[in-house]
């Protein structure tokens, strides 16, 4: 098992290691980075439209899927900008969003990891 360290949490990869098998789980993990790519580039598109609603809304979807992979620090930014989303009050978005992305480049990091161990 590849060393994840604080990016995923390790009680969640265990628990979703016990229920899925590695196909399930390479399935997963890669649906969810194709899906988070998705919602990164149309919370940027919204930010700019000025659209609220909207960007709480792909916020609160992207924190759920977070959350169930074990990417909880992602998870807690982006219960932020939903709230902000949610809130009409966009003010300071932007370098959340940025930190957002930061945050996503370590979990596709931490889940490419993962997946070439699921691979051997």
């Amino acid at each position: 098992m590849p060393d994840t360290g604080n990016t995923l949490s390790e009680a969640t990869l265990c628990d979703l290691r016990e229920i899925g098998d590695p196909e399930f789980l390479q399935d997963l993990f890669l649906t969810y980075l194709d899906d988070a790519r998705l919602k990164l580039a149309s919370l940027k598109t919204t930010l700019s439209e000025h659209n609220a609603h909207e960007f709480g809304t792909l916020a609160h979807t992207l924190k759920g899927a977070s959350g169930n992979i074990g990417a909880l620090q992602l998870a807690e930014i982006a219960e932020d900008l939903q709230n902000m989303g949610y809130e009409n009050h966009l003010d300071g978005a932007d370098s959340l969003l940025e930190k957002l992305r930061d945050e996503f480049s370590r979990v596709e990091t931490a889940l490419k990891q993962e997946l070439d161990s699921l691979a051997e």
